[in-house]
């Protein structure tokens, strides 16, 4: 390795788009163990798999998810 780098010009992760976009938030949430372990079975990237398929989830049922939140606030 050099003995001396030049950071100067170096940027923070925050200030680079494709960074901050994979930056995600860390939330406990439970999951049944058998879907934990289909997904672990897929091999390394189980987690992005997991949280795309929670995307594509919530994509197909936005509209379900909408008229839910609609019915608890008129209760």
């Amino acid at each position: 390795m050099r003995k001396e780098y030049d950071f100067s010009h170096a940027k923070r992760a925050n200030q680079i788009p494709y960074l901050i976009a994979l930056q995600s938030n860390e939330e406990e949430i439970k999951l049944d163990e058998e879907v934990l372990a289909q997904f672990r079975q897929t091999g390394q990237g189980w987690q992005i798999r997991l949280n795309d398929a929670l995307k594509e989830w919530l994509t197909e049922h936005s509209n379900q998810l909408k008229n839910t939140s609609n019915e608890q606030l008129a209760i």
